[in-house]
């Protein structure tokens, strides 16, 4: 069974230890926490990933039974800068 494909918007994203947080754009009492990114699951466009960028992932879980962003792609940056 493949992952559902979600939209979002990185909230955090800390360029020099390369990783993050993605916003997903369903509601909270649905789901829609904060989700853990690493720059590794950056499949397309990952110098473009910054805070406010809209992205496109697939939400997986991990070892510990938490949940991380997959194959990310940053669909558009709106200027957004770093925020380390």
């Amino acid at each position: 069974m493949a992952n559902q494909t979600e939209d979002g918007v990185v909230v955090y994203f800390n360029e020099t230890k390369a990783y993050g947080f993605i916003r997903p754009n369903i509601p909270v009492g649905e789901g829609g926490a904060d989700v853990f990114v690493h720059l590794s699951q950056v499949v397309s466009n990952a110098e473009k990933m910054k805070k406010g960028a809209k992205v496109e992932f697939e939400i997986v879980k991990v070892k510990n039974g938490k949940f991380a962003a997959s194959n990310v792609v940053v669909k558009e940056d709106r200027g957004a800068k770093a925020w380390v």
